[in-house]
């Protein structure tokens, strides 16, 4: 279906905001691993340091396993920002459309000449683009 301007309607392709499963699985994992580790009984605790399981390499993996845990907490703050400052911005894009189509909807019925309905853009058809819209909605109440 076309809209008013005739442009086709835009259409947002959905985005799904999760984090990588094979990530997640990839420090559970890890987190198994530690669990192992941790109940391991004395003699794999003794072979440990042969097989480079030494307590630098233990602290090196738990610094990166909370580096990544962290980035992934991080993550999921800034993905649920994004999404709320998207569902402001669209809410304000509504009202912002609803007061300007008020705004003609008056204009029409006080502005009754075509000059003066031409010198408020009363006539012009009202994009879907926010940048046209609020450009054109701006020109129209400056002019008014």
């Amino acid at each position: 279906e076309a809209t008013k301007d005739g442009a086709a309607p835009v259409r947002v392709p959905r985005a799904h905001h999760y984090q990588a499963v094979e990530q997640l699985n990839l420090l559970l994992r890890y987190q198994e691993m530690r669990t192992g580790l941790a109940s391991a009984d004395d003699a794999f605790h003794a072979l440990m340091p042969a097989y480079g399981l030494t307590p630098a390499f233990l602290a090196a993996g738990e610094a990166l396993y909370f580096t990544a845990e962290d980035a992934i907490a991080q993550r999921h703050v800034a993905t649920v920002a994004a999404i709320e400052a998207t569902a402001v911005q669209s809410a304000a894009y509504r009202l912002a459309r609803a007061e300007y189509m008020g705004f003609r909807k008056v204009g029409r019925t006080v502005v009754t000449d075509a000059p003066g309905r031409v010198a408020l853009f009363l006539e012009e058809a009202v994009s879907n683009r926010i940048d046209v819209f609020a450009q054109a909605a701006e020109s129209a109440l400056v002019a008014a």
